[in-house]
């Protein structure tokens, strides 16, 4: 339950609820004044302020929930009922998410810097996505798997192997900076009471499209139709399956970082796939 003081700071609400909402921080329903709110705590200034400039920066081309305030202490948004969707409802969201990525940028990064899950995400701006994605996605994870697991030379050897193909396979997808939500998995979007998808706990950033589409196609939770409206919106470049697949290895070596060795394996191999 909330502490005194932070109840106190949010105006003693006269109803408040944890509910789900993921792994990072705590999360409740408050009610003030007859409104119902989604409030975030026990994550750092830092984590809070990031999320909240995340969704406004989404909310430019897509439905997120409104961002009522963000203090050190919390992070107070509007709050959506969840509702399930229909497979008309995924079209549409699929269309949707194509219109956010059409919002592009004259550099891949972010303003600042921002987190994925709690893994600090650097975003320093830079007109090569070759480059962003080589220094600032791929190598920054693989030196935290280093510095965490004390690893061999096996993962580092298969991704410099890698490295002699990486501009041949990766050059033909070059788009402009699109603005994408970072990680989206099945737990980053619902739907309200009208069908209508928001998405939620953004990493936002400016990058490429088939690195977001990648990690809605790593869990699951995302329905053929949601990919036929995106696709109707906006279609993918040739190649775009194979280079969706290995794009994966960038999320799951974020999850080797964030729950551990699990997820070693299947980073592995599918870097020695495309090496």
């Amino acid at each position: 339950m909330l502490s005194e003081i932070l109840f106190e700071q949010l105006g003693n609400p006269e109803f408040v609820e944890p509910v789900g909402g993921g792994s990072i921080g705590q999360n409740y329903r408050i009610i003030k004044s007859g409104i119902s709110y989604f409030l975030k705590t026990g994550v750092s200034s830092s984590m809070l302020r990031a999320e909240g400039e995340g969704l406004q920066e989404l909310s430019k081309a897509i439905a997120v929930p409104k961002v009522i305030e963000v203090t050190s202490g919390y992070l107070l948004l509007e709050w959506i009922e969840p509702s399930s969707g229909s497979n008309e409802n995924a079209y549409d969201f699929g269309k949707k998410l194509a219109s956010l990525h059409k919002t592009t940028n004259d550099y891949y990064g972010f303003e600042f810097d921002n987190f994925l899950g709690y893994t600090p995400q650097r975003n320093t701006p830079n007109k090569s996505w070759l480059e962003f994605f080589w220094n600032d996605r791929l190598m920054y994870q693989v030196e935290l798997v280093y510095k965490k697991h004390k690893l061999n030379s096996d993962l580092k050897n298969a991704i410099f192997t890698f490295d002699n193909r990486y501009e041949e396979f990766i050059g033909p997808s070059i788009e402009q900076p699109s603005l994408i939500h970072g990680d989206l998995w099945s737990g980053n979007y619902l739907f309200n009471s009208e069908g209508k998808a928001y998405l939620i706990d953004p990493a936002a950033y400016y990058g490429h499209r088939e690195l977001e589409l990648s990690m809605t196609k790593l869990f699951g939770g995302f329905s053929s139709s949601f990919y036929e409206g995106y696709n109707a919106q906006w279609p993918l470049k040739e190649g775009s399956e194979e280079r969706i697949d290995f794009y994966q290895v960038y999320h799951l070596l974020n999850h080797l970082n964030l729950f551990g060795m699990s997820y070693y394996n299947q980073a592995l191999n599918l870097i020695r796939k495309y090496s």
